[in-house]
């Protein structure tokens, strides 16, 4: 399974990182610092889909970290909106 199967597709990635490492010569300072939080939330983003659409998990286990973390802080609180009926 290749990422790249053509030499088009090689072209085009090799140009994007040509241009991603010049990119810090000809951007402004404010740019670049836009470019790498959106790079960090590209990554975090792809991360996320791979560990929970390759590995089985789908939303389950996030309303589980939600309702554990609710009940914790409603007990800890003594919040009337997460206690027990």
């Amino acid at each position: 399974m290749a990422v790249f199967r053509s030499g088009h597709q090689w072209g085009i990635a090799v140009a994007f990182l040509v241009l991603l490492f010049a990119s810090s010569f000809f951007c402004r300072d404010r740019v670049l610092t836009i470019l790498t939080m959106m790079g960090i939330a590209v990554i975090s983003v792809h991360g996320l889909n791979i560990l929970t659409g390759y590995s089985g998990y789908d939303q389950d286990l996030f309303q589980a970290v939600a309702l554990f973390t609710s009940r914790v802080k409603g007990k800890a609180s003594k919040c009337a909106l997460f206690d027990e009926p």
